[in-house]
Parts: structure tokens; C-alpha cells; sequence
């Protein structure tokens, strides 16, 4: 049992890194989503008062 389980340390440990490394991913994909609407939100907002 606990050969097994020392073979597969490598296997976990890339498993662990390969999900933090998508969530990081997701994140910046997001947080750079977030920016560019925010962007437009202020296009629109200049937009609206200067047709006021």
C-alpha cells in the first residue's frame, strides 16, 4: 500500500498544480472580463451625459 501511494505522489502533486493553475487562469480571464466592461460602463455613462 505504501509503495503504491509513493508512486503516485508525482501524479497528486500535478494533479493539485494543474487546478490551481486553472483556477489562477479563470481568474485573470475574469478580472481582465471585469475590466473591459467597466471600460464600456464608462463609454456609456460619457455617452449619456453628453446627449443630456
Amino acid at each position: 500500500m505504501e509503495t503504491s501511494l509513493v508512486k503516485n505522489i508525482p501524479y497528486v502533486a500535478a494533479a493539485y498544480i494543474g487546478i490551481w493553475v486553472i483556477a489562477f487562469a479563470y481568474l485573470i480571464y475574469l478580472g481582465r472580463t471585469m475590466i473591459g466592461l467597466s471600460k464600456q460602463v464608462k463609454l456609456l455613462n460619457e455617452t449619456i451625459k453628453k446627449e443630456k
